[in-house]
C-alpha cells in the first residue's frame, strides 16, 4: 500500500513539473519581431524633393522605420542667405516637417553659412534639432589672418560677437575688417559718420585693439566728415578718401 502512495505521489509531481514547463516555453504563432532601421531623406538648397511632407509621413508609416533624419548634403552651403531668408525657411520649410513626429523625425548635416547672417535664435534651433552649423573638422590650421568684410548699412559680420568668434581660434593671429567695394558713405552727414562710427566700429575695434584693425577705402563727401573722424578711421587702418 505504501508503495502505491509512492507511485501515486511521484506520477502527480511530473505532471505538475511538465505542465509548468510548458507554460514557460515561449509561444509561437508564426509572427517574427520586426527589425527598425533609421532612415536619411537627402535635400540641399532649392532640391526638397525626398523631404516633401507627404514623403516623410510614408516613412513613419512604415513598421521597419524607427527614426528619420532629414540630412542636409552636398556641403550645405547657405552663405547667399540672411538672416530674413532663414527665419523664413524654418518656419515654413522645416518646421512643418519635423513636427510630423517631432520624436522620430530630426535633422542631420551641417549649415555653411556666412558668420553674422544668420540670427542666433535661428541657428540655435537648428543645432536643437540635429543639425550643425559652420561646423569644421578640427585642423592644425597655420596661424594665419581673418578678413571680415561689411559694406555700407550692412555691418553684421563685424559685430563684436564673430569678432571674439574668430580670435577666439588659436590659428587666426589678426582680424581685418575690410570696407568692401570702397563703402561709400557719400551721402552722410557728419552726425551720422560719427555715430556709425561710435556705435558700430569703436565696438568692433575694442573686443582685442592689439588684433582688429581696419581695411580698405571708405569715402566721404569731401568736407562732410568731421577732421577728428576721419583721422580715427586712418588711425586704425582704413583709407579715407583715397581719390582725392
Amino acid at each position: 500500500m505504501k508503495h502505491l502512495k509512492l507511485f501515486a505521489a511521484l506520477c502527480c509531481a511530473a505532471a505538475l513539473f511538465a505542465a509548468c514547463d510548458k507554460t514557460d516555453e515561449p509561444k509561437t504563432d508564426g509572427q517574427t519581431e520586426i527589425q527598425k532601421h533609421d532612415v536619411e531623406l537627402e535635400w540641399y538648397q532649392k532640391h526638397y524633393e525626398e523631404i516633401t511632407p507627404e514623403n516623410i509621413q510614408a516613412k513613419l508609416d512604415d513598421p521597419t522605420v524607427a527614426n528619420v533624419y532629414l540630412k542636409l548634403v552636398n556641403g550645405g552651403d547657405f552663405t547667399n542667405w540672411g538672416d530674413k531668408n532663414f527665419a523664413r525657411f524654418r518656419n515654413t520649410l522645416l518646421q512643418p516637417r519635423l513636427d510630423l513626429d517631432s520624436t522620430r523625425v530630426f535633422g542631420r548635416g551641417n549649415f555653411q553659412t556666412i558668420p553674422g547672417y544668420i540670427a542666433p535664435e535661428d541657428s540655435q534651433w537648428l543645432v536643437s534639432k540635429g543639425w550643425t552649423v559652420n561646423w569644421h573638422e578640427p585642423s592644425e590650421a597655420a596661424p594665419h589672418d581673418t578678413t571680415l568684410y561689411f559694406y555700407y548699412m550692412d555691418y553684421d559680420n563685424i559685430t563684436p560677437e564673430n569678432i571674439q568668434r574668430h580670435l577666439d581660434d588659436e590659428s587666426v593671429v589678426n582680424v581685418y575688417l575690410e570696407a568692401a567695394n570702397s563703402v561709400a558713405f557719400a551721402s552722410s552727414t557728419p552726425q551720422y559718420i560719427t555715430a556709425i562710427r561710435k556705435q558700430r566700429f569703436e565696438p568692433a575695434l575694442n573686443v582685442d585693439s592689439t588684433r582688429v584693425f581696419g581695411r580698405g577705402d571708405i569715402v566721404f563727401q569731401p568736407g562732410w566728415a568731421l577732421p577728428e573722424d576721419s583721422q580715427w578711421f586712418c588711425a586704425h587702418g582704413w583709407i579715407v578718401n583715397p581719390q582725392y
